[in-house]
């Protein structure tokens, strides 16, 4: 968008704040420590909902089970990169209408608390910054900084997003009632306050000088110190092995007046402080409240207590059990917050589900799967758990619960066996596929290539006539490459295992070298952001560098995310029975890497079901209804914890026939096509950790 038109979206923003309705206010009262609302003193108890990790037709569902348990509030992030996929480029429509989920919200009776970055971590994908920040990988950007390219890139893109969120404001008539500035912000190392204070002036620009900004931040000295931001109030997160009083103690150290937000030791809020901005902290279960508390009030003297992620669950990596939180302990802190007069914001309440490749990785790496239950009072599902009835039964000794019925769980289906029948060989597969083949000399980058998600296909030729005896050695995947000769796999490099993979070349009579590497999601946390993707280390033959590659991208096999696919008819072919393999039962090898396609009858009814694919080792998973394709998310049950994946009708077409679309990476353990099955089942698997 050029800058005329930012111009005049923010002229519009402008207008729109001039004409400030004079029944409708929200501030901070720092004599008496609380918010106000329209002249009254006001706390929220939120819960944290992220509309991208729900399908839209979903929206209302989740909001109103909200509601009914309890919740006064919600709280929102914001993804950049799902809103500017290319730069210039943005998406507000479908999925992605933010606007539209907001007017669902303050239909219902929320108050929104938004954080809309640029940065959110969230677990989601680069911690919600676009991709192509990364082109030119290390010597082009520093993010989270006051760097010249990255600040420019946040500035035309805020020029775009905040005029439009400004009539959404609470002071226009809209339901946001506190924005963030940054995201827990202490915890990283640049602490650049000249970049927090230009994020605060940007807000202050696009939505007026009486808005409420905070910053959140883990309560520890130095994160407020680095985290607050001058004139924008400090909150905490903390959890359950916090104490609620240590932890607001520190919210005034950098907010010393106002309401008491969990948003938990004092060194994170130092960096994370920002002059004229409120700080909170945030905190667990397990943290000490009165430790979390004492961190924000080193920055916030007075002012509300605000405890701005509390956790009632926890995130999950492959290959690692299934957090859990119990609720007793939960409650313990919960209550000890609201004794206490805090506000408080349950991360998550409603978790949802990493759709297609948005899902992110912790350092060193640690890629999180397509659930992102969390352990949360309402399940993936949305259904209504034994810890979302014990949080409403406390919520209720503070506050009037509403008089609507709690809504009833979605109706689960056991649709049975599906058969998967081979279709085509992966490389094949990329070949039809691929949108866009580069030749160069060296390797590149997912980034420097133009794509952002999904894998890409790197060939090479052998040509050395005496390969027999020499070493192939192939390191420096991210994140996890599929190594083949010809079209056999040889071998597998993963970013968080076998690093390195070498092999001595015997009778190798096919000399084309083949490395399918897959992007298993951005670090969206930690101090190293400069997460490219693809090969970034040297491929070598008997120590020396292989050269001449051929680049196939291939990141169209439809991102839940992405609107706009190159041969798409190329995708939808492999659902149709004339292109399906025939005659060719001898020579299948189901062990390599390969397309499988399965037919499945979806009731005409609206219902939620679970796909399960033991006899399938590691790929992606799509549904095809009528022209739309969904990309369902990553499955990988061998490594756990997440055996199945949520399959909501909303992707279907009722009372037909839909096509699902497995791309397995691995190879499948079936013995032939009439073993070769999938089932849909009527309950979630996200707990099992394979002997």
């Amino acid at each position: 968008m050029n800058f005329i038109i930012q111009f005049l979206l923010a002229g519009l923003a402008s207008t729109l704040i001039a004409h400030v309705r004079s029944d409708r206010s929200f501030y901070i009262d720092y004599e008496k420590n609380t918010f106000v609302k329209d002249s009254t003193a006001f706390r929220y108890i939120s819960g944290s909902i992220h509309p991208y990790r729900v399908p839209k037709q979903l929206w209302e569902d989740r909001l109103k089970k909200m509601w009914a348990g309890g919740l006064n509030a919600i709280q929102i992030y914001i993804f950049w990169n799902e809103h500017e996929p290319q730069p210039g480029v943005y998406d507000f429509e479908g999925q992605n209408n933010i606007f539209e989920f907001l007017e669902i919200a303050q239909k219902i009776g929320f108050v929104v608390v938004l954080r809309p970055g640029p940065y959110v971590c969230a677990e989601h994908d680069y911690g919600g910054l676009p991709w192509w920040l990364l082109v030119n990988g290390t010597e082009s950007i520093v993010p989270r900084s006051s760097e010249t390219n990255y600040m420019n890139a946040v500035r035309r893109y805020f020029g775009v997003l905040l005029p439009q969120l400004a009539p959404y404001l609470y002071k226009n008539g809209g339901p946001i009632i506190t924005v963030q500035v940054e995201n827990e912000y202490g915890s990283y190392y640049t602490c650049d306050k000249k970049y927090t204070g230009e994020l605060r002036d940007l807000f202050k620009l696009y939505f007026g000088d009486d808005v409420v900004l905070f910053t959140t931040d883990p309560p520890r000295v130095l994160g407020l110190t680095c985290g607050t931001v001058d004139g924008v109030y400090a909150t905490v997160d903390f959890g359950v092995s916090i104490s609620p009083n240590d932890a607001f103690e520190k919210q005034r150290k950098f907010s010393k007046s106002g309401p008491l937000v969990n948003g938990g030791d004092v060194s994170y809020l130092k960096c994370g402080y920002i002059y004229d901005v409120y700080p909170t902290v945030d905190f667990g279960p397990s943290d000490n409240v009165n430790d979390s508390f004492d961190a924000q009030r080193s920055y916030a003297k007075y002012g509300p207590l605000v405890n701005s992620e509390f956790y009632p669950g926890w995130l999950d990596f492959w290959g690692t059990p299934h957090q859990k939180v119990p609720t007793d302990q939960i409650l313990k802190s919960f209550n000890q917050q609201l004794d206490m007069g805090a506000n408080v914001n349950f991360y998550m309440y409603f978790g949802g589900t990493n759709f297609g490749f948005s899902n992110g990785a912790d350092p060193p790496y640690l890629a999180e799967p397509t659930s992102y239950d969390y352990d949360a009072p309402l399940s993936e599902p949305a259904d209504i758990t034994n810890k979302y009835l014990a949080i409403r039964d406390s919520i209720s000794k503070y506050m009037p619960l509403p008089p609507d019925p709690i809504p009833a769980n979605s109706t689960k289906l056991a649709l049975g066996k599906v058969k998967m029948q081979y279709h085509v060989p992966l490389l094949e597969a990329i070949n039809d596929l691929s949108y866009k083949c580069v030749d160069t000399q060296k390797l590149n980058t997912f980034e420097n290539l133009g794509q952002g998600y999904g894998f890409v296909m790197y060939r090479t030729t052998l040509d050395d006539p005496n390969v027999d005896g020499k070493i192939l050695s192939v390191k420096g995947i991210r994140d996890r490459g599929y190594v083949m000769i010809g079209s056999t796999l040889v071998g597998v490099v993963y970013r968080a295992g076998l690093t390195e993979f070498k092999i001595n070349l015997q009778n190798n009579k096919n000399k084309t070298l083949t490395i399918v590497v897959e992007n298993m999601g951005r670090l969206n946390f930690g101090n190293n952001l400069l997460d490219t993707k693809g090969i970034v280390s040297n491929v070598t033959l008997d120590n020396k560098v292989l050269s001449g590659w051929t680049s196939c991208l291939t990141d169209n096999f439809v991102p839940y995310y992405q609107k706009n696919v190159q041969n798409y008819d190329l995708v939808k072919k492999y659902a149709n029975d004339k292109y399906l393999l025939k005659n060719k039962k001898n020579s299948i090898d189901f062990g390599s890497p390969a397309i499988y396609i399965g037919e499945f009858d979806s009731p005409n009814m609206d219902y939620d079901t679970f796909m399960r694919m033991d006899k399938f080792t590691k790929g992606v998973a799509l549904i095809r209804s009528n022209d739309t394709l969904t990309n369902l998310g990553r499955y990988w049950p061998k490594t756990g914890p997440q055996v199945t994946l949520y399959t909501p009708s909303v992707f279907t077409t009722l009372g037909t026939k839909n096509y699902l679309v497995l791309i397995e990476f691995e190879g499948a353990s079936c013995t032939s096509e009439s073993d070769c099955l999938t089932e849909f089942i009527d309950y979630p698997i996200i707990d099992n950790i394979p002997n």
